[in-house]
């Protein structure tokens, strides 16, 4: 009686067991057992999906959820994820409907809920800025070899006040 009245005692809450494929798929499945290790990672923006395995706009959303977990699958910063919430409980999270959607943001682990549009589009605007497609990508990338190449090949030139004495900076090796 001691330890309740002195605030010693957690709650016991439900957790599934962590499936071996968890982090497997673009959407990244997470249980009680689990969730404070990948949601609260401060590193990561986590936006994240509670859910019942037999709500309706539970259902509808999954396409959308897949889509969208595809699109930041090689994000370094964000991770889209989902927990069934009749068999997980969490102490920080109280769900009341479902589909829930919140954001767990890094550096501060905030919880932000989602009230925007259930779309691919309402949830990158919820995001911020939308990663860069494959084809952006590679463009940058080469933008940036490019770039290096010239760097690489040419001595810089710097000029001095003075016109009439130019100062070169050598190449690095």
């Amino acid at each position: 009686m001691a330890k309740f009245l002195g605030g010693e005692l957690k709650q016991h809450l439900m957790s599934k067991e962590v499936p071996a494929d968890w982090d497997a798929e673009v959407v990244k499945v997470l249980v009680g057992k689990n969730f404070h290790e990948v949601a609260m990672d401060e590193a990561k923006d986590v936006l994240i999906e509670f859910y019942a395995p037999w709500c309706g706009h539970c259902k509808q959303l999954v396409p959308v959820w897949d889509k969208l977990g595809k699109k930041y699958a090689d994000h370094a910063s964000i991770v889209i994820a989902k927990i069934d919430s009749t068999a997980n409980e969490l102490e920080e999270i109280k769900v009341q409907g479902f589909p829930t959607i919140k954001l767990i943001k890094s550096g501060t682990n905030e919880i932000v809920d989602f009230d925007g549009e259930r779309t691919e589009a309402g949830f990158v605007k919820f995001l911020g800025s939308p990663p860069p497609s494959p084809a952006q990508a590679k463009v940058f990338v080469n933008a940036l070899r490019g770039l290096q190449a010239s760097v690489d090949g040419q001595a810089a030139v710097l000029h001095h006040p003075r016109p009439d004495r130019p100062l070169q900076v050598p190449q690095h090796q």
